[in-house]
């Protein structure tokens, strides 16, 4: 398996498809080095990053919560 460690489309470059087209690359070059799984982090509030990655067949592995305590 690979694990995707950091991905970022610069704000101004987002909405043009260039996430989904490097996904797709990146899956490409996964296939055919013969690695079967793609493992990847993303952080809860970001909406935009989760919808891409469903929107490519990824699915939820793991689920951390959080409780802030007050002083």
């Amino acid at each position: 398996s690979v694990f995707i460690y950091d991905f970022m489309i610069h704000k101004e470059h987002r909405s043009k498809g260039y996430g989904k087209q490097t996904l797709t690359a990146v899956e490409e070059k996964v296939k055919a080095l013969g690695i079967e799984t793609i493992f990847l982090h993303v952080f809860g509030h970001n909406t935009i990053a989760i919808d891409l990655y469903q929107k490519a067949c990824y699915e939820t592995t793991d689920l951390r919560m959080k409780k802030k305590l007050s002083k």
